[in-house]
């Protein structure tokens, strides 16, 4: 991969974390603005159950789980795809 893919690539994935922000901007009447769903984030994504498993035992994302519910740290999302995106770069 030389440069210019690499930059397109690492704007790219800015661009989709920008994107995340934006989709999941609280409603302002939301309790916990700081907290997304479950529902959302495998939206987001595109991740089945067992994905988000593997991420959840990676450890890569702040969960709180609230009943049967679990509800993940917006900071830990933008972490983790910002981190991907690193490893991304240093592998090429």
């Amino acid at each position: 991969m030389d440069e210019k893919q690499l930059n397109d690539l690492v704007l790219k994935t800015y661009t989709m974390v920008n994107e995340l922000k934006v989709q999941m901007m609280p409603p302002k009447s939301m309790v916990a603005p700081d907290w997304v769903n479950r529902e959302q984030l495998m939206a987001f994504l595109g991740y089945g159950n067992t994905q988000m498993a593997a991420i959840e035992k990676n450890k890569d994302l702040v969960v709180a789980k609230v009943g049967k519910r679990k509800f993940y740290l917006r900071e830990s999302i933008d972490s983790m795809l910002r981190k991907s995106t690193e490893n991304y770069k240093k592998a090429s």
